[in-house]
């Protein structure tokens, strides 16, 4: 990481060994963006990057959408919005 850059969050691996930072970024131009960066641990290294993917703000928003954000929090289902429950047919019922 850089001095332009602040440590949002850090996000366990699927090992001990690895890890995954969310970073709030600011560019040269002064405009700012989250940039994920996966690291692995090394005995005698430490923390190092494995790989660096800066998002830019309308990829952002985009993430957000498809993970289902609205604003601060999770999106909630709202009252227009019908919810289908599918449940299992019985195994005398023909298709």
């Amino acid at each position: 990481m850089t001095s332009h850059e602040c440590l949002l969050a850090t996000l366990p691996g699927s090992g001990d060994g690895d890890r995954l930072l969310v970073v709030l970024a600011r560019g040269a131009d002064g405009r700012s963006g989250i940039a994920l960066i996966q690291q692995s641990w090394a005995e005698g290294i430490g923390w190092y990057d494995q790989k660096r993917l800066d998002l830019a703000p309308e990829q952002l928003r985009q993430l957000k959408r498809v993970l289902g954000w609205v604003g601060q929090g999770p999106r909630q289902p709202s009252d227009h919005e019908p919810v289908i429950l599918s449940f299992p047919r019985a195994a005398s019922e023909s298709a």
